[in-house]
């Protein structure tokens, strides 16, 4: 009997060390491009593997020459990936025509070449380079994404042709303008936190973008951000917005929903929120804290009374009888007792 249980035991183990193993090797094959892109939850997982891919050199040119096996083109025939394989140039790409999704992901590449004959290509993933200008890509008319992450460039250009595109990522790059972008009219994601920008402007014509991350600038004035008809995400976290002027015509918008200001001077200021939601009552999210509807009804009350006493210092002495107070005082008292208000209701629900 002893020895029955024993053998089950052993199998047991045995099976469990399979299925770990098993567990691992998946898990290490899962692509991080979902986790690179900020608040962006892109459908499918684009990413392939080829680790067994081969270059051959040619004498007649510089560029080294890729070679897939007949098995590796059957396997992978739409994707190829060339990640971390120290290329500092886009190796030639022949007979590979049919190709929808390159991935040169971190590498030491400083030019797109070689690949405007990949007419099919839908996902071009140049992510962690040293790329300095946009270029290359004029031919690739039906490209949906597009990621320049963590490169050098210094200026957004030459994306004339690419009308068919959905995402484009510039994070981590050195551009100081938006522009050359307003024609890109399918754009639903634009990604381009971390730059050197001042200014949000130039974004007419993008009728289609839901998405706008712009954290890690130097941003002190928003404009034409209510020209977009479908914006709901704006991230504008650790820029250097100071005054509720600075995003004035962020009210006018009638699809925000979510907003990042946290890391901004104004958001130290003891009106920050109450003003932002006062103008903006569409919000779901605010610095990603979800507004609940009590909160949205406290503050349009808050309001209103709060008028209502500026004008009529007769209502203050209604609501405080006991206190003979002039016009400042009563006025300083409702704001003290609408903080306490506000504190009492603040973590209570309401769907």
């Amino acid at each position: 009997m002893c020895k029955d249980i024993i053998c089950i035991c052993e199998l047991l183990t045995f099976v469990y060390n399979i299925v770990l193993q098993f567990e691992f090797r998946i898990n290490k094959e899962q692509s991080s491009f979902h986790n690179r892109l900020l608040q962006h939850d892109l459908e499918k997982n684009y990413s392939g593997r080829l680790d067994n891919t081969n270059f051959g050199s040619s004498s007649s040119i510089s560029f080294p020459v890729l070679q897939r096996t007949a098995e590796e083109k059957i396997l992978n025939s739409d994707r190829l990936t060339l990640e971390r394989q120290k290329l500092t140039v886009c190796p030639i790409i022949d007979g590979e025509d049919h190709l929808r999704l390159l991935n040169f992901q971190h590498n030491f590449i400083t030019r797109i070449q070689n690949i405007s004959n990949l007419h099919h290509l839908v996902f071009l993933d140049l992510y962690d380079n040293q790329i300095e200008e946009i270029s290359g890509v004029s031919t690739l008319r039906s490209l949906r994404v597009l990621l320049l992450g963590k490169n050098r460039i210094k200026k957004i250009s030459n994306l004339e042709n690419l009308k068919n595109l959905d995402v484009l990522d510039l994070h981590g790059n050195q551009i100081a303008k938006i522009e050359n972008i307003s024609h890109l009219s399918e754009l639903r994601v634009l990604n381009l936190a971390r730059n050197l920008l001042t200014v949000v402007e130039n974004l007419n014509g993008l009728d289609s973008l839901t998405e706008l991350n712009l954290r890690h600038n130097q941003v002190s004035a928003i404009k034409d951000v209510d020209t977009l008809p479908c914006l709901q995400r704006l991230f504008l976290s650790f820029n250097n917005i100071s005054s509720f002027e600075d995003i004035l015509c962020l009210a006018d918008s009638s699809s925000l929903s979510d907003i990042t200001l946290d890391g901004n001077p104004i958001a130290q200021e003891t009106w920050y929120k109450h003003t932002v939601l006062h103008h903006m009552m569409q919000l779901r999210q605010l610095d990603m804290k979800r507004i609940t509807i009590l909160s949205k009804v406290f503050m349009r009350l808050g309001s209103f009374i709060h008028v209502w006493f500026q004008e009529d210092t007769r209502f203050g002495a209604r609501l405080f009888p006991q206190d003979s107070l002039e016009k400042g005082a009563l006025v300083q008292k409702f704001n003290d007792n609408s903080l306490c208000l506000r504190a009492l209701f603040r973590n209570i629900e309401v769907p």
